[in-house]
């Protein structure tokens, strides 16, 4: 299993120091990143700091709508940047109902069928909302999971805990359908914030262990804030755990 970084974790960073911002990432010590979107770049010019940095992207964050109106452009910037996952990031509200999710399972399965033929893989990021119960007894990632064969899924596992649920029993859960994961920790106070990897009460340990078993090629390091001293420091706490 390999370790990146979603780079969302260093958003402000980016934001500064395009550059600056992904030479430091390399210089923490990773060596894959996930992208949250293109940052209006073009796909190209991203390949070529990449090649400069030796930096890989291993994967790319997408909306529902960019799938139904712009997945031959994803596909093409996939193949740009040498990215062989797809990862849709976020159920936009109006597809939170039985009806919602269930035309959402139709869409994602439809463009996991095209990118799988473009050898890329399409899979599901969760948050918590997706676990509220509806009107009908099931949950959103109930529908998403039985209304789809070729779409895979990145559990999130500070979410899963968030919303209640058991992330060691809901990535077994997933076997066979889990190539990619989001290591997030979650701090012990009352707020259940974000906080680094290894350093919260979720059992990291026994995550990253399952995670091998289950052949997972990427785990990412996501903190989206409550960051220990600054975004880029977080992050090279959260490696360093994981590299211990």
């Amino acid at each position: 299993m390999k370790y990146g970084l979603q780079v969302y974790t260093v958003r402000d960073n980016i934001a500064a120091d395009f550059e600056g911002a992904f030479s430091a990432i390399k210089n923490i010590g990773y060596e894959y990143v996930e992208l949250p979107g293109l940052f209006g770049k073009k796909p190209s010019e991203i390949k070529e700091l990449m090649e400069r940095l030796s930096l890989k992207v291993a994967s790319m964050m997408i909306l529902p709508a960019e799938l139904e109106s712009m997945l031959d452009d994803i596909i093409s910037a996939c193949k740009t940047l040498d990215c062989n996952f797809v990862v849709c990031s976020f159920v936009p509200e109006e597809f939170r109902t039985v009806e919602g999710y269930t035309r959402l399972a139709g869409i994602l399965e439809s463009a996991a069928v095209k990118f799988k033929s473009s050898g890329i893989t399409l899979a599901h990021h969760n948050h918590a909302f997706e676990f509220d119960a509806l009107p009908d007894g099931r949950c959103g990632y109930d529908i998403l999971f039985e209304g789809t064969a070729t779409l895979c899924f990145e559990p999130d596992v500070y979410w899963l805990a968030f919303a209640g649920r058991q992330p060691l029993a809901m990535m077994r859960k997933l076997a066979g359908r889990m190539p990619l994961l989001h290591l997030k920790d979650m701090s012990s106070d009352s707020s259940r914030s974000f906080c680094e990897v290894g350093q919260g009460i979720l059992p990291m340990r026994e995550i990253i262990l399952t995670s091998e078993a289950m052949d997972v090629e990427y785990a990412f390091v996501e903190q989206d804030g409550n960051w220990a001293a600054s975004p880029m420091d977080s992050a090279k706490l959260s490696l360093k755990y994981l590299q211990s």
